[in-house]
């Protein structure tokens, strides 16, 4: 299938269900999506552990491929630790799409639980990836630098039968469309609210704008 093809096929199934679902349509996919993305990173640390190793194998994949990516601060040096890590850090609290869920929470208590409860799923997130980024180092060695977005969807390959790569890769789009829906979202209730009721039609009603340029 063309990549035009799947790209195109994403942004159709992300608008109809925005569309016609609303707010809420986004929230029960996130979950959905969100499990997703959990069984396929599970599947492939299982599968890395069975086929590369443990962490000695690891560790001693990633020393033969580059010795410094096990020193600290590693081969970028202190300036771009401390700079991924702050990116890292602070990003998703400031992501638009995010803070307009934090504004729909209904209660305090629920911020409360839901701050922990992020916190550990991108703690859970952060490690896993690094874990199968070390793994694919490890296994294919320098094959993958110039294009490191191609290691994940090369260990499915490598490590699982084609219908079960698929199903795993899965977890990729089901990523992709979590962020499409969100973004959709921010982006047409700012447009709706900042420009299409104060320029376009001021008597809108901002649940209305945000809706009908949603649509658009």
């Amino acid at each position: 299938i063309p990549y035009w093809v799947c790209i195109l096929v994403m942004a159709v199934l992300t608008g109809v269900y925005v569309i016609f679902g609303g707010y809420m349509a986004r929230c029960y996919t996130d979950v959905v999506q969100g499990a997703m993305m959990a069984i396929g990173m599970m599947a492939v640390l299982i599968g890395g552990f069975f086929i590369v190793g443990g962490p000695t194998e690891i560790a001693a994949g990633v020393a033969a491929s580059d010795p410094a990516l096990l020193e600290t601060p590693g081969p970028m040096g202190w300036s771009e630790l401390f700079l991924f890590s702050s990116v890292y850090a602070l990003t998703p609290w400031g992501l638009p799409q995010l803070v307009q869920t934090n504004f729909t929470i209904k209660d305090k208590k629920t911020v409360y639980v839901s701050s922990i409860v992020l916190s550990i799923w991108l703690g859970a997130i952060l490690i896993g990836s690094m874990i199968i980024g070390n793994m694919g180092r490890a296994y294919f060695g320098d094959q993958f630098l110039s294009n490191p977005d191609e290691v994940f969807p090369a260990m499915v390959l490598e490590f699982f039968p084609n219908v079960l790569g698929a199903i795993v890769i899965v977890a990729v789009i089901a990523a992709a469309m979590s962020t499409i829906d969100g973004v959709l979202m921010t982006s047409g209730s700012a447009f709706g609210v900042d420009i299409f009721k104060k320029f376009i039609k001021k008597n809108a009603k901002v649940k209305k704008a945000a809706k009908k340029v949603v649509r658009w």
